[in-house]
């Protein structure tokens, strides 16, 4: 099995990214070769106990984990870190001990 992820590159705000402005859930779907899964939060909470305990378990299984973020709560997003509420997308695609590996599309995050 092959992990694909397309990603965009819209010239006229020159940045690359996963949708450009499309309904990424939509957008996915619409790849072949790639399935697409929505859990309800209570599901997952039930199942796996955490939501960290889910993305693990999905990455052990071959899956990245797509999914949005509220960049209020993450101090990596200066600009809104205990600032603004902001969701923005990004793919969970590993882990170790300590962090979870993230492909991520803002420039200056700093």
């Amino acid at each position: 099995m092959c992990n694909y992820i397309q990603l965009i590159y819209n010239s006229d705000i020159k940045r690359i990214d996963f949708n450009c402005g499309i309904d990424i859930l939509n957008f996915i779907k619409n790849y072949p070769h790639v399935d697409s899964y929505n859990y309800k939060r209570t599901v997952i909470k039930s199942q796996w106990g955490s939501y960290s305990n889910f993305v693990r378990n999905m990455i052990d299984n071959n899956c990245y984990v797509h999914l949005l973020i509220d960049m209020y709560y993450i101090s990596a997003y200066k600009n809104n870190y205990g600032r603004e509420h902001y969701s923005h997308n990004i793919t969970i695609y590993g882990y170790d001990e300590m962090f979870f590996y993230v492909v991520e599309t803002l420039q200056r995050l700093y």
